[in-house]
This record gives structure tokens, sequence and C-alpha cells, in this order.
């Protein structure tokens, strides 16, 4: 019965040594490129944010420095060098689906308002998606449009600047007023990039 006891108690000291432990003292489980880049399309749901309004389904898909180095990368000192000049900045992409059709753009390439768009996302969106990030607002670095021609969703590739000494959660934000929507909000979390594998070179 004392030896029951004793293994109990043992047992409950572990258990609540190991909840109060900080993440960074647990071993954390590393992986090759290619490893991490597979196991980034495995999990790629997770680093999906959404926000859906009665007409659009706005997905923010968070791309991390790691698979951007990777994805452009010939050789493990090309991934180094990327990984280095993206310290600092958080990859990403919009894809911004209206119910019932494919392209935000629209379907009419003659209309005013497809124009309009067209004209909007890229030269004219840099103010209006930006990080709030520990008191600092953070705008857009760099933004692309890709056009995928009713094939898949068009999406909006964007570069943030981002504070990597910050640890708490940030909140993107796009003014969508050129979809009378107002101020569409992700909230990303950063136990998102805490649980990822690290990158061994």
């Amino acid at each position: 019965m004392k030896t029951i006891k004793s293994t109990y108690l043992f047992l409950l000291v572990l258990t609540i040594t190991l909840s109060i432990l900080p993440i960074s003292c647990l071993e954390k489980k590393t992986m090759k490129p290619e490893e991490l880049k597979m196991w980034y399309i495995g999990n790629k749901s997770d680093f999906v944010l959404n926000h859906s309004t009665k007409d659009y389904d706005y997905n923010l898909i968070i791309v991390p420095n790691e698979i951007v180095a990777i994805n452009a990368s010939d050789s493990l000192n090309q991934i180094k060098d990327i990984l280095q000049d993206n310290k600092g900045f958080l990859h990403g992409y919009l894809e911004i689906i209206p119910k019932g059709d494919v392209s935000f753009l629209g379907k009419n390439v003659l209309s005013k308002g497809f124009n309009q768009r067209l004209h909007y996302f890229t030269s004219g969106v840099q103010e209006d998606i930006f990080m709030k990030q520990c008191g600092q607002t953070f705008y857009l670095q760099n933004f692309h449009l890709e056009r995928y021609y009713n094939h898949a969703p068009d999406r909006l590739n964007i570069i943030l600047e981002n504070d990597i000494d910050c640890k708490k959660d940030q909140i993107i934000h796009f003014n969508a007023d050129i979809f009378n929507e107002g101020l569409v909000k992700f909230k990303l979390k950063q136990t998102l990039f805490e649980g990822m594998p690290q990158l061994i070179l």
C-alpha cells in the first residue's frame, strides 16, 4: 500500500512539474528541409486564418520563413541566405472568395468595378493591410496579385514587417472598404510557430 501511494505521489509531482515547464525547456522536434516542407503541407490547415461574412470568405494563409526559403532554394547555403534576408518579415497570401463566384475581381472584365478592383489590388492596397503587434503597427512591405483565371481563387501574396522579439499573439487587419465590408481581422497565435519543428541544415 505504501509503495502504491509513493508511486502515485511521484507521478503527481512529475505531471505538475512538466505542466509548468516553459515550452522552450521541452525538446523541439527537428527536421531536414524536405521533411519540414512535407510537414507544412500536411499541417497547412493550421496556418489558415479565416474570416467569413455574408458575401465573402477571407482566408489568410501564413507561410513560415523556413518554407519560403526551402521553396526558393536549390542548396542549403541558399536556404541560409534567404532565411537571413527574411528575418523580421512575415509571409502569407490572402484569398478572398465571393460566395457564388471564383474571383474577387468579378466576372465581367469590361466592367468599371472589375478594373477598379484590379487597379486596387495591383497598386493601392499597401495601406489597407497591416499588423498590430506589441503596441506597434506594421504595414505591407511588398505584395503581388496572382490570377488563376477561374481555375482557383485569385490570391494576393503579402509580406509584412514583423517584430521577432514580440512573443504575443498578433492581429492582422484588412480594410475591406473596396467590398463595402469594413475591417476584417485575423488573429495569428504565437503558438502556431512554437509548435512547428525546427529546421536543421
